[in-house]
């Protein structure tokens, strides 16, 4: 039962995500600072990722979301 209500809602936020995300990728190729650090951001979240080191992939989302929000002006 819990399962499926966490799977109703990913399905109703996934198509939100992906929308934000596409819309986050065109504004951040109008700056060299956001390619820089998205770039660095993600090979950070990939090594914790290879690591297995679940605390450190959740800590580097939250630095990519912040560096995210700040080149589109959200800090």
């Amino acid at each position: 039962m819990v399962a499926l209500d966490i799977l109703e809602i990913m399905n109703k936020l996934m198509p939100i995500l992906y929308q934000a995300i596409s819309k986050g990728v065109y504004l951040s190729l109008q700056s060299d600072k956001a390619i820089g650090d998205t770039i660095n951001d993600h090979r950070m979240i990939m090594e914790f990722l290879e690591q297995r080191n679940a605390e450190a992939v959740k800590n580097a989302m939250k630095i990519h979301i912040m560096h995210a929000m700040k080149e589109l002006g959200h800090d």
